[in-house]
């Protein structure tokens, strides 16, 4: 049996009904997952703060500090901290939006509408897959980086892992360098190694709780968490070395603990990363689009007829009668063909009897 152009609502009826052989081929095979798969993604509020602006440009104008007392300090840092930490957020935007594009012109290939829960899980499946895969390339970038700035032992603007000397002897000058420590950790063969970072106020140290200065400003940062930032005595004394004056000073404030997020309050800066700074991809896939852009042409299916007892007796009483009309007639003839042989035929006699068994 055929139905065509079927709508939804018809194709669901038919499967309802659990027909045979059902088949419902696409006319068009080929559909781009733009038709029936969007992301709204949305993001840790980190990259929508004070945080990632540039009001931690203005290097010393900034800060209510004569000379630190330690080098480096937070204050020579913030500018580098939060530019970088600002850097993770554009570029982990522009990979999921470049992702984005190559995945909605992808295509979904079927010759024969599919069954929605095959469709659900393969959809579901193709997400999947599709997170893991841009998550994997964001970090892969960021990992040949680091391989590169630590295997070249490039040396850092704000002498966070190396310190050049220069020594002036008559009319030459001299260089020569120190490796920096931390924590008893040398750049020279561990980029992993870190401290925390701190103020310095009066010979006091004041330390930025979850943030750490190491040999690289990208490794420092990826090991430094977000406790800071929602811990409003942290900020109060990053605050008490900013000029009030300053626009930074305005606008410095915690992040909104009541937030809905899948991250800790203290969770590592790498982690976020990692995770493209996302905090729910808002992914939205629809069968009913897809139905429609497959706008089966057809569907062909047969019926099993389960049998009708009382349908087979009626059909069986009327084959008798059938029978019966039948074998009179052939019956009748026959006597008839007999009596004009008989009569053709002297000598022949038929008893009575013997034509009453015969129904005459």
């Amino acid at each position: 049996m055929f139905i065509y152009n079927p709508i939804r609502i018809q194709f669901e009826q038919l499967k309802n009904q659990s027909v045979n052989d059902l088949q419902c081929p696409c006319s068009k095979v080929a559909i781009k997952y733009s038709e029936f798969i969007n992301f709204d993604a949305t993001y840790h509020q980190l990259c929508s703060s004070v945080f990632v602006t540039n009001l931690w440009y203005n290097g010393y104008e900034i800060w209510n500090i004569s000379e630190p007392c330690i080098f480096p300090s937070f204050a020579n840092l913030a500018f580098y901290y939060f530019s970088l930490l600002s850097t993770f957020c554009q570029s982990a935007n522009k990979t999921i939006l470049n992702s984005l594009i190559q995945f909605y012109a992808l295509e979904y290939i079927t010759s024969d509408i599919v069954l929605e829960n095959q469709f659900n899980n393969e959809v579901i499946s193709i997400i999947e897959l599709f997170k893991i895969r841009t998550q994997s390339s964001f970090r892969g970038q960021w990992n040949l980086i680091q391989s590169v700035i630590f295997n070249n032992q490039l040396a850092t603007v704000r002498r966070t892992n190396v310190i050049f000397h220069a020594q002036f002897i008559g009319n030459i000058t001299e260089m020569y360098s120190n490796i920096v420590e931390h924590n008893n950790c040398t750049c020279g063969t561990n980029s992993m190694c870190h401290e925390n970072i701190a103020f310095c106020n009066d010979g006091k140290l004041d330390y930025i709780i979850g943030m750490y200065i190491g040999c690289y400003m990208v490794d420092s940062l990826l090991r430094s968490t977000t406790e800071c930032f929602f811990d409003e005595t942290c900020i109060n004394i990053i605050k008490s070395y900013v000029i009030q004056s300053t626009e930074l000073y305005q606008q410095l404030s915690i992040l909104n603990a009541s937030e809905i997020s899948q991250y800790k309050r203290n969770e590592t800066i790498e982690i976020i990363v990692d995770n493209l700074f996302i905090e729910n991809w808002n992914e939205f896939y629809s069968y009913d689009n897809y139905y429609k852009q497959c706008k089966p042409l057809f569907c062909s299916y047969t019926i099993q007829v389960k049998p009708n007892y009382i349908y087979i007796l009626t059909r069986l009483l009327s084959v008798y009668a059938g029978l019966t009309i039948v074998i009179r007639f052939l019956v009748q003839n026959i006597v008839n063909l007999i009596r004009r042989q008989k009569n053709q035929q002297p000598g022949i006699h038929f008893d009575k009897e013997y034509l009453q068994a015969l129904g005459i």
